[in-house]
């Protein structure tokens, strides 16, 4: 997935490595912040792999979401 994302120039995709594959920092200008994160999810479930260990489905949808550490 995270192969696909960086495909759109036009999301403006920002990432940084960590020890699970590549950290999603920001998409269109959108920056997580403090206490806050890049999470996604696939088919309306909340994603179980790192963005770079997901692979794309054929049907499956993708949403992305900024949420807050609890």
């Amino acid at each position: 997935l995270i192969e696909a994302l960086k495909d759109h120039d036009d999301l403006n995709l920002i990432t940084e490595p960590s020890q699970y594959g590549e950290y999603i920092i920001s998409i269109m200008g959108i920056e997580q912040g403090d206490n806050y994160y890049w999470s996604y999810y696939v088919n309306e479930q909340y994603a179980t792999t790192g963005v770079s260990n997901c692979k794309i489905e054929d049907g499956d949808k993708y949403d992305f979401k900024i949420e807050k550490f609890e």
